[in-house]
């Protein structure tokens, strides 16, 4: 009896004990949690992304967090602009949030130049900061290359006639007056003036487009300048020709340049040949027909002989035999019939040509008595001609040339024309003329390129052809 007394006990403490906890369980506070601190979104730009030039202003908006709590005066937003670098390039002033934390801005973008920039919202409230960014994007309202053309083809060898090939892509429409600077370092390329530069603009289906333009080259700082006074189309295409002669020695490197009025460079690098390749020299590059002139080849085979044929009107005018360095060292005579104007002159192995060489006829002119006579342009309209001219400019001009220290120098520029400006009417160059007599001695050189630039394939074309009849 006395166990089952102190059993019954024990139970009836326990159940005691068991009621009075599930009663303080069924009658305690919840211990509130934290809040989760809200976070910024992140801003949206309108638009993100835009051609450079054609967009004033960018919309900016997004939201902040907002507390519960503390003073709502203080919440605020400000927005900045940072380049690649992280430089701060705007910044506004402080928005203040409405009720949700919302705030909304415009930046300025017409200042923007092509590249990717970093749009930052800096968050503020009483007692707390947070950042969000966003990617803005800038395009270029024109797209560039530059290239060099060697006339002759081939390898890149020391005295090739070349041609330095600026292109301007408008993929949005350009206002004038537009600014391009083509350029090289002097040890690597030396300007021709025997040859016009040529400035043309096409527009988006190809034809030619009147062009308003100026053009200089400075010779001390190897640099041919384009002023554009008309406005280029979106979809059109400016293409700057300009002639020069690898100066580089054997084996070394040519590198050309262009800017633009913005400060912004490309370029592009070629290795020179080695003397083993093909190479024709005529001294000297022009005169009168039915003159004496010397020619020096390199790089043919040995002890080959090879035919020697003046064209553009196919003549063949003697046979020369290398020696055993495959060298030829001679002279020939130029046909006394040759036209005035551009002609080639070629070595033929097995009516194939192997290296050729420019030579242009001139017409004798009577001199003159008058001193410092400035050639000027003659007749009217599209078809109006023109020579070059010296002149002498007394302000100074300012280059940085690959990384160089900027110099200051006073220099005699060439110009082309001589007028101020020049209507390029249907792609035509007023220089580009051949066969006018009155033009001086710049008269016909602008069909060289055309001429060298294709001699490989046409010049066995009309060589056979010519014999057949």
């Amino acid at each position: 009896m006395k166990l089952r007394s102190i059993l019954a006990c024990g139970v009836a403490a326990l159940i005691t004990v068991g009621a009075g906890l599930g009663a303080g369980s069924a009658t305690a506070a919840p211990t509130p949690m934290p809040a989760a601190a809200p976070t910024a979104t992140a801003p949206t730009l309108s638009p993100a992304r835009f051609i450079e030039g054609t967009v004033e202003s960018v919309a900016v908006s997004g939201s902040c967090p907002v507390p519960a709590a503390g003073d709502a005066s203080k919440n605020a937003a400000q927005v900045s602009v940072l380049d690649e670098t992280d430089e701060v390039l705007w910044q506004s002033d402080l928005l203040p949030l409405n009720a949700t934390g919302g705030y909304r801005t415009e930046l300025w973008a017409d200042y923007l130049w092509p590249g990717t920039f970093t749009v930052s919202v800096n968050c503020q409230t009483y007692d707390t900061q947070s950042t969000q960014t966003a990617t803005l994007t800038v395009t270029p309202a024109a797209t560039e290359s530059i290239e060099l053309v060697d006339n002759n083809g081939g390898v890149l060898l020391t005295g090739d006639p070349v041609t330095v090939v600026n292109t301007i892509r408008a993929v949005a429409a350009l206002e004038a007056p537009q600014f391009i600077d083509v350029y090289w370092p002097e040890d690597e390329l030396r300007f021709d003036p025997n040859i016009p530069p040529k400035v043309q603009l096409r527009g988006p289906d190809g034809a030619f487009i009147d062009l308003v333009y100026e053009t200089r080259f400075v010779p001390e700082l190897s640099t041919f300048t384009v002023w554009i006074e008309s406005d280029i189309p979106e979809g059109g295409v400016v293409t700057v020709e300009v002639p020069a002669v690898v100066t580089a020695p054997a084996g070394g490197s040519v590198t050309v340049y262009s800017s633009d009025a913005d400060g912004r460079v490309i370029s592009k690098s070629y290795r020179g040949g080695e003397s083993g390749a093909p190479k024709l020299v005529v001294t000297p590059t022009e005169g009168a027909a039915g003159i004496n002139v010397k020619i020096d080849a390199t790089g043919l085979q040995p002890n080959t002989t090879y035919d020697v044929e003046f064209h553009s009107k196919p003549t063949h005018v003697g046979q020369v035999t290398s020696d055993a360095n495959g060298e030829v060292h001679t002279s020939i005579t130029i046909p006394a019939d040759a036209a005035t104007g551009q002609h080639v002159i070629a070595l033929f192995l097995d009516g194939e040509v192997v290296v050729a060489a420019p030579f242009r006829v001139t017409t004798p002119v009577p001199p003159t008595t008058t001193p410092g006579t400035t050639p000027t342009p003659t007749g009217s309209g599209p078809s109006a001609t023109a020579t070059a001219s010296t002149s002498t400019s007394t302000s100074p001009s300012t280059r940085e040339v690959a990384g160089t220290a900027t110099s200051t120098v006073t220099s005699a520029v060439i110009v082309w024309p001589p007028s101020t400006s020049v209507r390029n009417v249907a792609g035509e160059h007023p220089l580009a003329n051949t066969g006018a007599g009155s033009v001086g001695p710049l008269a016909g050189a602008g069909a060289a390129l055309l001429v060298l630039g294709g001699a490989l394939l046409l010049l066995t074309r009309r060589r056979d052809a010519d014999h057949q009849h």
